[in-house]
């Protein structure tokens, strides 16, 4: 089974199945994966920000926890239905 994007039905109901070749066996499914944690290299930079933040408007930094949090009934580009964490829900990728 591939899951394609909604653009790409679009451009077959519009151009007809002839443009679509039949995946090969060959083909092996790919495993798109998703963190929210910094490198080391972006981690000082991270730090900075985070400090003018909490300056100049008094906020901070929500644990870690809180982000991994399932949000009922919420489905994104990248979990199924329930299965949608805070951090999923606050940084799309559809943009």
């Amino acid at each position: 089974m591939y899951i394609l994007p909604a653009w790409v039905g679009k451009l077959l109901r519009l151009f007809g199945s002839e443009l679509v070749e039949a995946p090969s066996m060959e083909d092996k499914p790919t495993q798109r994966v998703v963190s929210f944690d910094l490198s080391p290299d972006e981690q000082p930079y991270a730090a900075v920000i985070a400090q003018e933040i909490e300056a100049t408007w008094g906020y901070e930094r929500m644990p870690p926890e809180v982000g991994n949090v399932v949000v009922p009934d919420v489905a994104t580009n990248l979990r199924r239905l329930g299965e949608a964490r805070l951090y999923d829900c606050l940084f799309s990728d559809a943009w």
